[in-house]
This record gives structure tokens, C-alpha cells and sequence, in this order.
């Protein structure tokens, strides 16, 4: 794996010899210099030895002579951050789209066809086989894709929805916990959720991939829609990209252009290679 792969180390000191012996023995098998690799380090604490960061600072120095480059941050809390960051770059350019079941959404559809114009990039979307709002924007894509004859089959990703097999699990408050738990797969591989405004399950879902640490972006289309009222809600709030206009029309009810959501959404989402 060390010959093979791109690895990121973490939980490792400067004082810890195991990496360094590993890593010789990889390139002396190898015959060459292996695969880059990366360290994520705290800074070390003065108070514990004089010399703790200039030890520190040597010690990256010799890990780069055998491929190992080191980032070095302040905090334990930087440190975590960081760590969820990458996680939540590696799930890759995918969205997944929710919003009420029973109901049309022309936002929702505005949108998915302004995704499906964006030659330039690959977003990935997760089909949960919802009705309303989330089959409104996944068709436009698919119709906007198709006149613009651009392959989109591997663009979708199914994942099964009982819900939508039994209609009436969709008004049941006592299942929303089975919802979460149905969603739960799905979400944690999703980079970036849309939610338009929606019931019930649409903020048990919007919740979810709060808990998840999804990006997620409330797509109001008025001032009564449900997606006003959980941008209120602290811990999705802080999940939100840091753009004023965004905060202050979903704040206002005031629907943002399809060409804002979709910008906004590129915004922290990874980017693959053009299909």
C-alpha cells in the first residue's frame, strides 16, 4: 500500500521513529522514490521540552527527504477541522436534493436545469426515487442534459426509498427516526444537500446531514417555506456557506436566481474531470 497509494498520517509526534522506518524500507522495495505522502501535526509545546519545535521543525525536514511532507497546525480544534474538511472533500462533487414530496417545486426544477448546463463541471446526484421537489430538479437535469446530448448515466446514483413505495410511511411522525435511518447511508456520502422548501421529512433529512456534516444550502422560495425557518436552526446555520447574500435572502424568503444556488453550491464542492 505504501508503494502504491497516497496516504495522510495522522495521530503521529515527531518523537514517534515508526513512520520513518516504514517508509525507508517502502522506497529501498521500490527502487525509487515512493508515492507522495502528508502528515497532519500539532504544533509542538515549548512548555514541555526548550527545544520541542525546533525538534519538530528538523524532524519534517528529514520526513520530506523520504516523502513525507508535514502540515503543521496550532490547535487540537484545528487539527479536527482539518481532518473534516478532508473527509468531506473526498465524497467528491456529489449533491443530494430535497424538498417537499407532495408538490411541485418550479425552483427546484429552474435549478436542476441550470446544473445540467454547467458543461464545465461533473456533479454527481444522489436519486433517493423522492417525488415533488427533488424529482423536479433531477428531470430538468436529465432533459437539459439530453438536448444538450451529454451522456448522464453516470451522473445519477440510485439509492432505494421506502417511502415512496408506501405513501402512506410519508405522513407518519412516529417513523421519521426509520427516515433518518433509511437516509443515513446516502448522506454520508454526500457532499452538498439543496433543500427546498418542504414538511416533516425534508428537515428530518435537512437535520441528518447536518449531524453528517454535509455542506447544505436552504433553497427558500417564500418567506412561509420551511427552508426560512431552518436557517434559524444554530448547528445547520454554521454548515452554510460564508456568503452574506445568501444568508440574507434565505433570511428575507426572497428565492435566489437558479444561476446563484447552483454558484453557491459549487462554491466548496471538490471537482472531478470533465465527463
Amino acid at each position: 500500500d505504501l508503494q502504491r497509494k497516497t496516504f495522510l498520517f495522522a495521530g503521529y509526534g515527531y518523537g514517534d521513529p515508526n513512520i520513518a522506518s516504514i517508509l525507508v524500507e517502502a522506497r529501498r522495495l521500490a527502487h525509487k522514490v515512493p508515492k507522495q505522502r502528508y502528515m497532519l501535526q500539532k504544533k509542538a509545546d515549548p512548555v514541555m521540552a526548550p527545544d520541542a519545535i525546533q525538534r519538530q521543525q528538523q524532524w519534517a525536514m528529514d520526513l520530506r527527504r523520504i516523502g513525507i511532507e508535514c502540515a503543521i497546525v496550532d490547535t487540537f480544534d484545528e487539527y479536527a477541522a482539518t481532518l473534516d474538511s478532508i473527509a468531506l472533500k473526498s465524497r467528491g462533487p456529489t449533491m443530494y436534493v430535497t424538498g417537499g414530496h407532495t408538490a411541485n417545486s418550479k425552483l427546484a426544477e429552474d435549478v436542476g436545469r441550470e446544473l445540467g448546463k454547467r458543461t464545465d463541471v461533473s456533479v454527481v446526484l444522489f436519486d433517493g426515487q423522492s417525488t415533488g421537489a427533488s424529482r423536479n430538479f433531477i428531470q430538468a437535469f436529465v432533459d437539459q442534459a439530453a438536448k444538450d446530448r451529454i451522456d448522464f448515466r453516470e451522473r445519477i446514483r440510485y439509492f432505494p426509498n421506502p417511502y415512496a413505495q408506501v405513501p402512506a410511511l410519508s405522513n407518519d411522525p412516529e417513523l421519521l427516526p426509520r427516515l433518518k435511518e433509511w437516509r443515513a447511508e446516502m448522506l454520508r456520502s454526500a457532499n452538498t444537500v439543496l433543500a427546498f422548501d418542504g414538511g416533516m421529512g425534508t428537515r428530518a433529512e435537512v437535520e441528518l446531514a447536518a449531524e453528517l456534516g454535509c455542506n447544505i444550502l436552504l433553497c427558500a422560495e417564500n418567506s412561509a417555506g420551511s427552508s426560512a425557518s431552518l436557517a434559524q436552526i444554530a448547528h445547520i446555520r454554521k454548515l452554510l456557506p460564508n456568503d452574506h447574500r445568501y444568508l440574507s435572502s434565505t433570511d428575507n424568503g426572497t428565492p435566489m436566481q437558479p444561476a446563484e444556488i447552483i454558484d453557491l453550491a459549487l462554491v466548496k464542492m471538490p471537482q472531478w474531470k470533465s465527463w
